[in-house]
């Protein structure tokens, strides 16, 4: 019996909510609208065009260790529960004699029927679902089969990580015991999405009384980043110092986006890599001067130039900050300090930017920037331009080399 007790009394054993939003919207799909077939709303596009979009290709979450032993542990629970129903029917509870006093204990059953729930959505799926809805069915059973006041809600639970948050709850004020009940509740998010059943009712004390039944996980595909933009901004200089002139430029990317909802922030970093060449002219350099500058040169082939790990402290040359609204802002740049005694000069760069996860080898999201500057003489150093061409933008960003 204390067994009996310990597995009613513990339904739904995952982290407890910590917040609360506005209330679920939900339906009773008819016949007709679960037939129908939902009209697409707006759309992001995948794979970036100009201007604020989801960024990267869809992908599917994977649920932590907790969550898979949750649903093991609940399997169990469902089919035990589920037999003891089947072998005493709902008339009675669970009754307990002790010195010729008798005690009853309401017991609930109250679970989803997975095969009439969605288990998992698309992107594409999920964009043409109206409200960002999800169907779900569930079953209530009882002993005794009446219980006075009965009323049956679904909380709706979202997973950053493996912590949770409560998102909104339905009241279903027309469930009845022992009947398959089907909804369409609004508000599903990107990740994996919990519907957590809740039981109350009205003790033999009058005492209003609750119990968690079991829960349903729903996966929905989505891209690692949304509302994605790159914002180039660039600077050149030129001053003449005696008889050479003294070049200086930055290019800088500035990368703007919303963290996927499903991910942690804890386990996602950003990666920056770079390959290219800056050639010049050595040959009227002092040979002390040609070692320094050779030590200098890049090494051939991708090589990383810098990591910062989302939410944590960032170096002053890659600033990674999230504004109040959650905008996760990274900006990097590329830098140019030289003279034109060492003309040619031909600059030529591609930087590649990672979105990574502590669970994935290969980055979640990459995107590009391109630097390129080619000075033949001095006499073009008046009419050369700093290029910078990125992942988002329709055309080149080119900036002339001012007087200072």
């Amino acid at each position: 019996m204390k067994h009996l007790l310990a597995l009613i009394a513990s339904f739904a054993s995952l982290s407890v909510a910590f917040a609360q939003d506005s209330g679920a919207g939900g339906e009773k799909p008819t016949p007709e609208k679960a037939a129908e077939q939902p009209k697409p709303e707006e759309k992001p596009a995948l794979g970036f065009p100009a201007g604020r979009a989801s960024f990267g290709d869809p992908l599917t979450m994977t649920l932590p260790e907790s969550v898979k032993t949750a649903m093991r542990d609940q399997g169990n629970a469902i089919t035990r529960l589920g037999l003891l129903f089947d072998e005493r029917g709902s008339k009675d509870g669970i009754s307990l004699e002790f010195d010729g006093m008798r005690t009853e204990i309401p017991v609930v059953f109250a679970a989803f029927m997975g095969e009439q729930c969605d288990q998992e959505l698309s992107y594409k799926d999920w964009l043409a679902r109206t409200g960002r809805s999800v169907d779900l069915t569930f079953m209530v059973k009882t002993m005794p089969a009446k219980l006075d006041n009965l009323e049956v809600s679904v909380e709706h639970l979202h997973l950053r990580g493996e912590a949770e948050v409560l998102q909104s709850t339905y009241k279903a004020t027309d469930a009845e015991v022992a009947k398959a009940y089907s909804v369409r509740l609004r508000g599903s998010k990107p990740g994996i999405n919990r519907y957590r059943l809740l039981v109350t009712y009205k003790n033999a004390k009058g005492e209003i009384t609750s119990q968690q039944g079991f829960s349903h996980w729903l996966i929905v595909q989505a891209p690692p980043m949304f509302e994605f933009v790159t914002e180039p901004t660039c600077v050149a200089t030129r001053k003449q110092l005696g008889k050479v002139t003294a070049l200086a430029a930055d290019a800088t990317l500035t990368s703007i986006f919303l963290l996927h909802g499903g991910l942690s922030v804890k386990d996602c970093e950003l990666r920056i890599v770079r390959r290219g060449s800056r050639e010049v002219n050595l040959g009227g350099l002092s040979p002390d001067v040609r070692r320094v500058v050779g030590a200098e040169l890049p090494a051939a082939g991708w090589e990383e130039v810098g990591r910062v790990k989302v939410g944590a402290p960032s170096p002053a040359w890659l600033k990674l900050v999230q504004d109040e609204a959650g905008f996760m802002r990274l900006s990097y740049t590329h830098s140019l300090s030289i003279t034109s005694d060492v003309l040619p000069l031909k600059e030529a760069w591609e930087y590649h930017f990672e979105l990574r996860h502590s669970s994935s080898r290969e980055p979640l999201a990459t995107w590009n920037m391109n630097v390129g500057l080619d000075i033949a003489k001095e006499a073009d150093i008046a009419g050369a331009k700093l290029m910078l061409t990125a992942t988002g933008l329709e055309k080149a960003l080119e900036v002339p080399f001012q007087r200072k």
